[in-house]
């Protein structure tokens, strides 16, 4: 498996990444001095123009941004418009810091099986 490296995204990305953060396993604080940059990206923008080969994924890695600086709302209407198992993952783990642990449960075994409900 390769290693994950900040440095093959865009600068905003990597800077977002740059500063390590312990995530908190509740609702947390998000991260309001990261808000602007996080607002300024969509897919295009995570890789510095070149093309996207997997668009899902993109929305994916966004979902995560947000995530990752606290920001559980705007993740959330990120990862639950995606329909694989990525979106799946990254709804579950919202779901958790929210604190809604039967919905993250739902999420978290949402990969096997057709997503046709919205929670």
């Amino acid at each position: 498996m390769a290693r994950f490296d900040p440095a093959n995204y865009a600068a905003p990305v990597t800077a977002l990444l740059g500063e390590p953060r312990l995530m908190p396993l509740d609702r947390g604080e998000p991260n309001r001095a990261a808000f602007d940059q996080l607002s300024g990206l969509d897919e295009a923008r995570l890789f510095d123009g070149r093309p996207v080969r997997h668009r899902e994924m993109a929305r994916a890695c966004l979902a995560g941004l947000w995530l990752y600086h606290g920001f559980l709302d705007e993740s959330h209407r990120i990862s639950q418009a995606l329909h694989g198992r990525d979106g799946s993952y990254w709804h579950g783990i919202m779901h958790r810091r929210e604190g809604d642990f039967a919905n993250a449960k739902y999420w978290f075994a949402a990969p096997g099986r057709i997503r046709s409900m919205r929670r």
